[in-house]
């Protein structure tokens, strides 16, 4: 149940006819969860509700409500300073009769485990101040002897959500805004695949880059809605730290084909170095010969007399073909028990943090989920040449090869449209260049790869120019989930800037996905 420490003080907020209105949001320290009857602040709402949510909340003065759903709510607050802020509330309930919206100021300072978060509250000579993670401090108001945030628009969009003005006036709804193309230069959280903060900041610092437009992972709206999880378990095991003693492997169903038909990825970990490798497959039968590739490829320091692989219990994993392979090239195979994918956790996390970069990066660029291997390919790229905490600061490629890290100034935002020069097959009066996306890097021969929809191919050139996103690309909208149709519209948009116009490109494809 969600309590309240001034119960005798908010009965009149349940009343049609009282003041509460969407932009006002109660800051309570006693209550357990947060809690809104304005379905638009969600940016996705669930109706299906886990064991630890409460089924009915005791609003203020003893009224039971029931709770219709669940999900992740995005309010726009003023801060001391003058500044608009973005404030993300996970597993806020959805209380439609219950006419009230609640922070609670304890689940904003420590999660459902008990961890703190950075975030922190006091008291101060002229009133009550929440101070966020990265700097920004609100205060909040007294009204009626109780406390309220200074909220000034809620909803995924401030283009689409409830504002302040339209709370006021809602019989006069305000014309819908002229759309407008604004030029914005991405952020390195962009750039490296919607990656967490530390690891932005430690790249940024190893390579010397200024981010002048860096934002936190917990203020970007495409992390929130791409990478919402449960609560993880803590779980303590030995590590190796010697790169090739321990590989880790497990195959990935996305549950969606790529441009080339494959549907499947067998994913290998090396626990020392924590090097990334992965090979896209037709069907799951297909992990047998992509895992002997992978042994003869690897740069690792792969042995039969030190080398362990770990992996679950798929019947691939288990059969003749691949424990042949295992005698032959490797000292020892472990398997975990059927259904404790926890005892696979090494490379069962690096393929969360796989899907999560992969998921962010499509739903960013508005592309749909065949996009998957492309992306794929592109984040193990990145998370290959980024440095781990780990690993004292050094990249996984750095561990295993010996070599410094390169700098990567040519990254650009996945799906980011691009001209690549046509420099064979070309009439005089045909345009020089052929319009696609950027799906990654080429570190072969440090060159853009750029896909195109029409012919199905990827071309490896440096003779790329980058065309800017708008701010129209954005992919959260508002309501309870990202609407499909902007999808289908900004995919669409997408392919028409890679249709067929010119002649093929004489430089030879790169098939990679």
């Amino acid at each position: 149940m969600v309590k309240t420490q001034q119960p005798s003080s908010l009965p009149q907020l349940l009343h049609p006819r009282s003041c509460m209105t969407p932009l006002t949001w109660l800051a309570d320290t006693g209550a357990s969860h947060h809690l809104t009857f304005v379905k638009d602040a969600f940016v996705e709402l669930s109706p299906h509700l886990q064991q630890h949510h409460p089924r009915h909340i005791t609003a203020f003065g003893g009224t039971r409500v029931p709770v219709r759903g669940v999900g992740s709510v995005l309010l726009h607050a003023r801060t001391t300073s003058g500044a608009r802020m973005q404030i993300v509330l996970q597993e806020c309930l959805y209380v439609p009769e219950g006419h009230a919206n609640l922070i609670a100021l304890g689940r904003l300072t420590r999660d459902s485990s008990g961890r703190p978060t950075g975030h922190s509250q006091r008291d101060g000579a002229d009133g009550h101040y929440v101070r966020f993670s990265h700097g920004a401090e609100v205060k909040l108001k007294e009204r009626n002897s109780l406390r309220c945030w200074p909220i000034v628009a809620v909803g995924p969009s401030t283009a689409h959500g409830l504002t302040a003005d339209a709370c006021k006036q809602p019989q006069q709804p305000a014309a819908a805004p002229a759309a407008q193309s604004k030029v914005q230069t991405p952020s390195m959280h962009e750039v490296l695949g919607h990656r967490n903060d530390n690891d932005v900041q430690q790249y940024c610092k190893l390579m010397g880059i200024d981010d002048c437009n860096a934002i936190s992972s917990k203020q970007c709206t495409t992390c929130a809605v791409t990478k919402s999880t449960r609560h993880s378990v803590s779980k303590h095991a030995e590590r190796t730290q010697v790169p090739g003693e321990r590989i880790h492997a497990d195959i990935v169903d996305w549950t969606a084909d790529s441009p080339t038909g494959k549907r499947y990825s067998l994913v290998i970990v090396d626990e020392g170095s924590k090097l990334l490798h992965a090979v896209h497959l037709n069907a799951k039968k297909d992990a047998v010969a992509a895992f002997q590739s992978f042994l003869r490829e690897t740069k690792l320091p792969i042995s039969p007399t030190t080398t362990a692989l770990q992996t679950d219990s798929d019947a691939i994993f288990l059969g003749a073909d691949f424990q042949a392979i295992v005698k032959k090239h490797l000292k020892q195979h472990q398997q975990s028990p059927p259904y404790t994918q926890a005892q696979n956790g090494i490379v069962e996390r690096q393929v969360r943090t796989l899907s999560d970069m992969v998921r962010a990066m499509i739903t960013g660029a508005g592309l749909d989920a065949s996009y998957w291997s492309l992306a794929c390919n592109h984040a193990l790229h990145i998370l290959n040449n980024m440095p781990r905490p780990s690993l004292h600061g050094k990249t996984p490629l750095q561990i295993v090869t010996g070599s410094l890290p390169k700098h990567l100034p040519q990254l650009h935002v996945f799906g980011q449209p691009a001209v690549v020069h046509i420099s064979t097959q070309r009439g005089r009066l045909q345009p020089k260049g052929r319009r696609g996306i950027y799906v990654g890097h080429n570190s072969s021969s440090n060159s853009h790869l750029v896909y195109f929809a029409d012919t199905n191919t990827v071309v490896s050139s440096i003779h790329v120019r980058f065309l800017p996103f708008s701010k129209a690309d954005d992919v959260v909208d508002e309501g309870e989930q990202v609407q499909t149709s902007t999808q289908s519209s900004m995919l669409q948009r997408r392919r028409d800037v890679s249709a067929a116009q010119v002649p093929r490109d004489g430089e030879p494809p790169t098939f990679l996905f």
